[in-house]
């Protein structure tokens, strides 16, 4: 599966066009909601931060778990660690956005606005993640909001335990860019109870308010541009890998990162349409799934795409079973695989199903945590006017929308991170 996730990221670099920007008393410069989601935070733009990096750990959660061949790759589930100089710190866990692993960019970057204010931190994968798939869930299949926020709590109390010799947390924070927002406010309404944390701040960045809705809402950026047509997803991509060809042109030298995305995105805004940028979100949106369905197919035995007699060895090529899943959007998964699996368990049907995974269900509980703050963009494209209306009601005054951004591509803007830390120090949100 190695080879998905690394075309994950390479998609997610070409993503630097169309956009008009620069005259906001918010100096975020990207004003098109699209660009901003695909290109996040132009290097000159973003907060300075420190430079640490991750320690790798591993644990095992379930012991008796047997792990198939076709995943020999990841035995034990991985997460990351900053560790302050001084053993006496606030701790904070920090939870990946939708097929993510806890190096992806949006975690690390606020991982390390944790680490400028003197905390340890704890990054985690998405429950999407396969390697959490494979390791950490409890039922081996993700999308239940309920279960994957219990499967992350029982982590976070492993590793408090696991690190107990090594820090000593005066405090637990908790924070969330996307799916992990959404997840960290149940993880706070389950500890409510449980009490293993009495988080002092919770943030949550960018999360839907119902993350169905909003899954499928992304999920139509290609349905509805591409129509299920092999010949334009075959033209798409000749058009957008002559806009790279022409900006390699442009340089005698070239690395592959974020100064050369931001060349692409000031030079191809004429070429790169609103309609190609949505094929892009879409795009990168349904491989995540592609890995998250094939991983849940395999772990459960379910049978939806691979049968459950089959035992893929690690050299057999996956193409079959990577284009069966590809070709099935999230309403597809949560139909047919996911509310199934539940159903067999709790009898559950569809409609309520999808409430029962919304954070109305919860809604009482973070209108009443003052604890909870909320950070969003208005022009965020997984959420709409009822979804603003809901956040705002919820959180009042600790919720800070900025005028710009699109879906996370703000999280590592200087102001944003400014306002982030001011929060977790009490000199926001109020």
């Amino acid at each position: 599966m190695a080879f998905i996730k690394g075309f994950i990221a390479f998609v997610f670099m070409l993503f630097l066009l169309n956009a008009n920007a620069y005259a906001y008393a918010y100096d975020y410069p990207i004003k098109n909601p699209l660009v901003a989601t695909i290109v996040g935070t132009p290097p000159e733009f973003e907060a300075d931060l420190p430079k640490v990096g991750f320690i790798k750990r591993e644990l095992t959660m379930h012991n008796d778990r047997e792990i198939p061949e076709v995943f020999w790759y990841s035995p034990k589930f991985e997460y990351g660690l900053l560790k302050q100089p001084k053993k006496d710190a606030p701790l904070a866990f920090v939870i990946a956005g939708t097929g993510s692993d806890y190096q992806s960019e949006k975690n690390y970057a606020l991982a390390r606005m944790f680490y400028k204010l003197g905390f340890h931190v704890v990054s985690l994968s998405s429950p999407t993640h396969p390697n959490f798939i494979i390791t950490a869930s409890t039922d081996m299949i993700s999308g239940n909001s309920w279960e994957d926020s219990k499967d992350l709590y029982a982590l976070m109390r492993k590793i408090k335990f696991k690190l107990s010799d090594e820090i000593n947390p005066t405090e637990y924070y908790l924070t969330g860019y996307s799916l992990g927002a959404y997840e960290s406010a149940f993880i706070s309404y389950i500890d409510k109870y449980e009490e293993a944390f009495n988080f002092k701040k919770v943030v949550l960045v960018n999360p839907p308010a119902d993350v169905y809705k909003s899954v499928t809402k992304i999920d139509a950026l290609l349905n509805k541009n591409l129509k299920g047509d092999i010949g334009e997803v075959d033209k798409f991509f000749r058009d957008i890998f002559s806009i790279i060809a022409e900006e390699y042109k442009r340089h005698d030298k070239i690395t592959f990162n974020d100064e050369f995305l931001y060349s692409m995105y000031k030079n191809a805004a004429d070429k790169l349409t609103d309609e190609k940028m949505q094929v892009l979100i879409g795009m990168a949106f349904r491989i995540s799934m592609v890995e998250m369905v094939f991983t849940s197919d395999v772990m459960t035995k379910y049978g939806y795409i691979v049968s459950p007699e089959k035992n893929i060895t690690k050299f057999e090529p996956l193409y079959k079973y990577l284009k069966v899943a590809a070709s099935l959007g999230f309403d597809n998964y949560a139909k047919e695989f996911l509310v199934p699996f539940y159903a067999k368990k709790n009898n559950m049907p569809f409609d309520w199903f999808v409430k029962y995974i919304s954070l109305s269900q919860i809604s009482d509980y973070l209108k009443n945590a003052d604890n909870i703050y909320l950070m969003h963009n208005e022009d965020d494209i997984i959420i709409d006017k009822a979804d603003k209306k809901f956040f705002k009601k919820v959180f009042g005054t600790r919720a800070k929308f900025f005028p710009v951004g699109g879906h996370c591509g703000n999280v590592e803007y200087k102001e944003n991170a400014e306002y982030f830390m001011n929060v977790i120090n009490a000199k926001e949100g109020k």
